[in-house]
């Protein structure tokens, strides 16, 4: 079962106790598909990480990555399967990588800044499905990632432990990769979604 067979399945249920809109339906829809998929990789990479032995430390990558990925968005496979494979890779690569690489400093510090400059000039990416309308919305993600990013490169300088400054090295890379309108374009998604719908209102006006 894929997700949208998933939401599909649970939404009369749901609309059973519950009054919805047309836009406030394709949100709790949406909502049931990222869940569906959420648990389906944390489950499956979990188990990779059982037998590779790296389960606590692959978390510990998760929650630096996830936490950038929160504020400045980037770019969604289309289907379940391919977000679940496509993560579970970064995640567990990521993680091996980390546990075993002696990353320079000054190479470190370079992507950081990379990763600061791609923040501040692309982020928030959002997606088709779940584009930003809201303009003071994109204004604090963008602020927030920033800050996440300056706040990581300090940790990153004070070099309190080498694995977490490589799992740093690894959230910023891979996140500003994920943001980059090159990367919307290789995968042929739209970017700036929200464009879109500024312009609709523009056309409606």
């Amino acid at each position: 079962m894929d997700s949208k067979k998933f939401a599909d399945k649970l939404m009369p249920f749901l609309e059973k106790h519950n009054k919805y809109t047309d836009k406030e339906r394709i949100v709790v829809h949406y909502g049931l598909e990222t869940l569906y998929v959420n648990i389906s990789k944390a489950i499956i990479i979990t188990i990779f990480s059982l037998f590779l032995g790296i389960t606590l430390e692959m978390y510990c990558f998760i929650f630096v990555y996830g936490l950038l990925r929160t504020y400045m968005g980037g770019i969604h496979l289309k289907t379940s399967l391919g977000c679940t494979v496509f993560s579970g890779t970064i995640f567990i690569i990521s993680t091996i990588l980390s546990l075993n690489l002696d990353i320079f400093l000054q190479i470190g510090i370079f992507i950081i800044l990379f990763g600061l400059f791609i923040a501040y000039k692309y982020s928030p990416a959002d997606t088709s499905r779940k584009p930003i309308l809201n303009k003071d919305l994109r204004k604090r993600r963008k602020k927030i990632s920033c800050m996440l990013i300056s706040i990581y490169l300090i940790i990153y300088i004070l070099n309190i432990n080498s694995i977490l400054n490589n799992f740093i090295v690894f959230a910023v890379l891979i996140n500003s990769i994920l943001i980059h309108p090159i990367t919307y374009k290789l995968m042929k998604q739209n970017y700036n979604n929200y464009l879109v719908y500024e312009k609709m209102k523009k056309e409606v006006a």
